[in-house]
C-alpha cells in the first residue's frame, strides 16, 4: 500500500490515517496530562498505543551521563505513539513526557491486536505506519549524529515547518514565518543535544543576522536560513 501517509519527516513522525484514528476514537480511553507530566517512565513496560489529540509529547532516550541532557524527539497532534514495540513485544525504554497540556487516547495492545487480526486492510495500514515512524526516527538520528550543532537547530525548525505543511516556496525565503508550535529553550537543548550556553550563542547570532525573531514563547524564522537543510530533508 503506497501513499497512505504523509512522507515521514525526521524527528516528527507522520500523521495517522483516518481508519486507524477511528479505532482510537471508538475503542480508546481519553486521558489528559498536565504540562511536564511523565506519561511513562523508562523503567516501565509500555503495553499500550496512544493517539495525540492535542498538546506536545516528547519521547526521550535515557542518557546516564550526568552532564548531558536527554536526547529526544517530539510528537504533535495527529500522531500515534507506542509503535516501537507493538509488533515485536520487546520493550524500548523511553521516557515519555507531556511538554504541554496534552490530551491523548489510549488503546491497549491486546485490543488493537484483536481489531487488526480480523481486518487485513487495517493490519497493513498499521504495519506501514510503524515502518514510516521507524524511518522518521532513523533519519532524525542521522541528522543528530552527523550535523553540527547549528545545523541541528536548523534541522529542528525545518522539520517542524515540514510537519505542518509549509511549502518552502523560494519567493518567501526572506519573509518572517511563525514556527507553528512553541518549544521551551530547555526542551530545544534536549532535542538537539546541546548546552544552554551553545544554544544561547546560536540564538544571539541568528537574531543579529536577522534570521530569527522571538515573541514570548513563539519563534519567527526566515526560511532562507533553512534552505540547505530543507534540500537534505526532502532528498532522504
Amino acid at each position: 500500500m503506497k501513499n497512505m501517509h504523509d512522507k515521514p519527516v525526521p524527528w516528527i513522525v507522520p500523521k495517522l490515517s483516518k481508519p486507524l484514528v477511528d479505532i482510537f476514537i471508538k475503542y480508546g480511553k481519553k486521558v489528559t496530562y498536565k504540562k511536564d507530566s511523565i506519561i511513562i517512565h523508562e523503567k516501565e513496560i509500555m503495553d499500550f498505543l496512544f493517539y495525540i489529540k492535542s498538546g506536545i509529547i516528547s519521547q526521550a532516550v535515557v542518557n546516564f551521563s550526568l552532564n548531558k541532557p536527554l536526547a529526544m524527539n517530539i510528537f504533535i497532534p495527529g500522531r500515534m505513539m507506542g509503535y516501537l514495540n507493538f509488533f515485536t513485544g520487546t520493550n524500548s525504554p523511553r521516557r515519555i513526557t507531556a511538554l504541554d497540556r496534552s490530551e491523548i487516547i489510549i488503546l491497549d495492545f491486546d485490543m488493537m491486536e484483536c481489531i487488526i487480526d480480523s481486518d487485513m486492510e487495517l493490519y497493513k495500514r498499521l504495519v506501514n505506519y510503524c515502518e514510516l515512524c521507524d524511518r522518521s526516527e532513523l533519519n532524525g538520528m542521522i541528522g543528530l549524529f552527523s550535523m553540527s550543532t547549528e545545523d541541528r537547530l536548523r534541522f529542528l525548525f525545518t522539520n517542524i515547518l515540514c510537519a505542518y505543511g509549509y511549502s518552502f516556496d523560494e519567493s518567501m525565503d526572506n519573509e518572517w514565518v511563525k514556527v507553528p508550535i512553541s518549544i521551551r529553550r530547555d526542551d530545544i537543548i534536549k532535542i538537539i543535544y546541546t548546552s544552554k550556553i551553545t544554544l544561547d550563542r546560536l540564538f544571539a547570532n541568528w537574531v543579529k543576522s536577522s534570521f530569527l525573531m522571538r515573541d514570548g514563547r513563539h519563534y519567527y524564522i526566515k526560511p532562507a536560513n533553512l534552505r540547505e537543510i530543507y534540500k537534505w530533508v526532502t532528498a532522504i
